[in-house]
């Protein structure tokens, strides 16, 4: 069991509350608390029409494999009764180049029509209001809310003006702004309905994670961690040789009765005894196959966690240190090589 405080005083039941629920959402302390005090739930979960906008968010924040701050560039999620709000990185890197984490996260989740090929960015995803540092996200016609929270002050109306602006020059329709689904749209859920109905299946999978994002960070030991869907929704951690990759502490938190998402082990495949191949790029992989035992509740969790092999560099810390990243979790994830240091 994680953080129940069983035979615990009241006092202490509600510490150890805390302390659990923030490594699964990284919620200031005094948040948690006070969402505790609240709540029934000790972390509650979406349905319905919020489900879907928080599961359609996870799903297109995750893609690629940009060096972040905090996994997919989220450095907590805040449960509140208006929905979610999602407090983002400063930068990203990608490619060598480094951008703002708002204006990138705009790119992936703003939706705008490639006449005759294709939506890119969130289906249906549409703009409510900018609000200070917040930036307010729903479904059209359904409804539903997710904030995007900047890091630090944030003229929102700004950069999405700029991300119209290179939309339009790139021949792009932006879609963000309609008041209801769009022809665009409808046309891409009917030409696809197999992955519309199995991106709404896994809208509680989706959401369930973006809940517990924090767990990436805070109990793993990869540096790099990306998720996207197929036919199960994947998460793929990678750690490099000097550290390993310690999964069960996810796999604990995940299939958790009270905390987790009640998933059970269904399959998995281990590579961890396996000796090092002579190739510098070996890597060995293990993995892990979870599901719901509610058959109402479709669709399965794919766990690769990746460990790359001792002559393989993995990543440039440079790089994180330039994103933000703390320097103690870097040196844990990341250590210096000799005659690097630490990082100060």
């Amino acid at each position: 069991m994680l953080g129940n405080g069983r035979a615990m005083p009241a006092k202490g039941r509600i510490a150890n509350r805390v302390r659990t629920r923030r490594l699964f959402t990284g919620e200031p302390a005094c948040y948690a608390r006070e969402q505790l005090l609240k709540r029934h739930s000790l972390l509650p979960s979406a349905i319905g029409t919020q489900a879907q906008l928080e599961s359609k968010v996870m799903m297109h924040l995750g893609v690629g494999r940009q060096y972040w701050a905090h996994p997919l560039g989220i450095a907590s999620v805040l449960i509140d009764s208006r929905g979610l709000i999602l407090t983002l990185d400063t930068h990203t890197t990608l490619a060598g180049k480094r951008f703002e984490m708002n204006e990138h996260a705009l790119q992936l989740l703003l939706p705008c029509a490639e006449v005759g090929i294709q939506v890119n960015g969130a289906l249906n995803l549409r703009v409510k209001y900018a609000r200070g540092n917040d930036l307010y996200l729903t479904l059209a016609g359904r409804g539903g809310q997710v904030i995007l929270r900047g890091a630090h002050p944030t003229d929102w109306r700004r950069v999405i003006d700029r991300h119209h602006e290179s939309c339009v020059q790139a021949d792009l329709i932006p879609l963000w702004d309609l008041p209801g689904q769009s022809d665009y749209e409808k046309k891409d859920e009917l030409a696809y309905p197999r992955v519309t109905g199995h991106s709404e299946r896994l809208a509680w999978l989706g959401s369930g994670l973006l809940r517990r994002v924090a767990l990436f960070h805070n109990l793993s030991t990869a540096y790099s961690t990306s998720s996207w869907i197929s036919d199960d929704w994947i998460f793929e951690l990678d750690a490099c040789f000097q550290v390993g990759n310690n999964y069960a502490p996810i796999l604990n938190s995940l299939t958790d009765g009270i905390w987790g998402l009640g998933l059970k082990i269904e399959d998995f495949t281990c590579q961890c005894d396996l000796p090092w191949e002579e190739s510098k790029y070996a890597i060995k992989a293990c993995y892990y196959y979870l599901s719901h035992p509610d058959l109402d509740k479709c669709g399965r969790l794919q766990l690769r966690f990746r460990t790359l092999g001792p002559g393989h560099t993995g990543a440039d810390r440079d790089d994180f240190i330039e994103v933000g990243a703390d320097p103690v979790w870097l040196d844990k994830v990341l250590p210096p090589t000799k005659g690097t240091g630490a990082s100060q």
